[in-house]
């Protein structure tokens, strides 16, 4: 998206219901996710945790038991107001729900571990990025932890363009093959093989070139690197899904 925060703030505002609607859709997807967390960060009953970009608090709920106290960091005053009613709700009393941004959490303590989750993407560039990486160095305790899970280019081009020319291979020959019923359903009309492979085509070009001209969405090897030179020890990386992947690193001294 690469927003500037003044635009991020307003746009979020806006959308927050929508976007509560779709978490709430996808609940299976943040269980996961906290399981990951926990499997990797392992956290204490004593840490503190900030979630940055924590959104109508999906992930901070889930969390919350695990520890001492979550801090709820978010952009956005309207998804900030359902994250509220929603711990409220649930009875969660160990959340602190605060305005801010990755170059401002607005925080005045050291904290145990770093969360965030699909927001670091939507920032500008790639310098603010690797700024706001500093930052969250600053914010950590010695040895802090950071979960990193977002949008990053996670395939090498040259594997991307294989695989995705053996889809469409594939599905010239199921297409073949296929009934018509089949057919109405996957494509809601007879396939074109042509434009099939044109929308493949399409899609990959966006994929390896668009993604990555635009600052906002970044290599994972980049984003890897930005962290090493901020001081962290990255400890461990996973592909998440075709666009997502996942950073774990710890810091290991002061940038």
């Amino acid at each position: 998206m690469g927003l500037s925060e003044e635009e991020g703030g307003k746009y979020w505002d806006k959308e927050a219901k929508s976007y509560n609607e779709e978490v709430e859709k996808h609940r299976n997807r943040y269980y996961e996710l906290v399981e990951c967390i926990i499997d990797l960060m392992n956290p204490k009953k004593t840490d503190v945790i900030m979630e940055i970009g924590a959104g109508t608090g999906a992930v901070s709920l889930l969390l919350a038991p695990k520890v001492k106290k979550i801090i709820a960091v978010d952009i956005s005053k309207e998804m900030l107001r359902i994250a509220k009613e929603k711990a409220a709700k649930a009875g969660v009393d160990n959340i602190e729900f605060v305005r801010g941004t990755f170059h401002k959490p607005n925080i005045a303590e050291k904290v145990d571990i770093i969360v965030t989750i699909d927001s670091l993407h939507c920032t500008t560039n790639g310098n603010y990025k690797k700024r706001a990486i500093e930052i969250m160095h600053g914010y950590l305790k010695n040895e802090g932890k950071v979960f990193l899970e977002d949008e990053m280019i996670v395939y090498d081009q040259k594997i991307l363009k294989r695989r995705v020319d053996q889809i469409v291979r594939y599905l010239v020959k199921l297409t073949r093959k296929s009934d018509k019923e089949f057919r109405d359903v996957l494509f809601e009309e007879r396939p074109n093989i042509h434009d099939l492979k044109e929308f493949f085509d399409e899609s990959m070009s966006y994929y390896i070139k668009g993604m990555a001209k635009t600052g906002h969405h970044l290599k994972l090897e980049d984003l890897v690197r930005y962290f090493e030179d901020s001081g962290f020890e990255v400890k461990e990386t996973k592909r998440a899904s075709s666009t997502n992947g996942i950073i774990y690193a710890r810091k290991t001294k002061n940038a």
